[in-house]
């Protein structure tokens, strides 16, 4: 599996109209390969030292276009978990705006192109690690 990308990746967020990445402080990676197969997890870690904490972020990460993103995970510092679930488009943007105005941490992941997988976050806490872990899922096609 080759990950590439000459675009920006991690979490960005705006803050006086310039784009603004949370420090990356590690990484750790998980393969599991069957043959032509694998399964990648990437684990990732990043300072939100803003001390409001932010109301809106996105995470950004490049994909292989032949592989699929199979699981999304985001964790902070306090314990509070959001794992990605399959829901109808507009139900879900629904709950991701609902869930903003109530300051939960959220995420809606978002189809920017094949190569690239995006999630916007929102209601980061102020102040803590937050761990991202996304999975891909890759297989060539004949």
């Amino acid at each position: 599996m080759q990950l590439k990308s000459d675009k920006a990746c991690g979490v960005v967020y705006v803050e006086a109209g310039t784009h603004l990445y949370l420090p990356l402080e590690w990484t750790e990676v998980h393969a599991d390969i069957i043959d032509v197969s694998a399964l990648v997890t990437v684990t990732q870690h990043f300072s939100q030292y803003s001390p409001s904490g932010l109301s809106r972020a996105k995470y950004v990460f490049p994909v292989p276009s032949r592989a699929a993103v199979c699981g999304f995970e985001m964790v902070a510092a306090d314990g509070t978990v959001v794992t990605a679930v399959v829901k109808e488009k507009e139900e879900a943007k629904r709950e991701h705006q609902a869930a903003i105005r109530q300051g939960r941490m959220t995420g809606l992941v978002e189809h920017v192109t094949d190569d690239i997988f995006s999630i916007s976050l929102g209601a980061l806490p102020a102040r803590q690690m937050v761990t991202t872990k996304i999975t891909v899922c890759d297989h060539p096609t004949d």
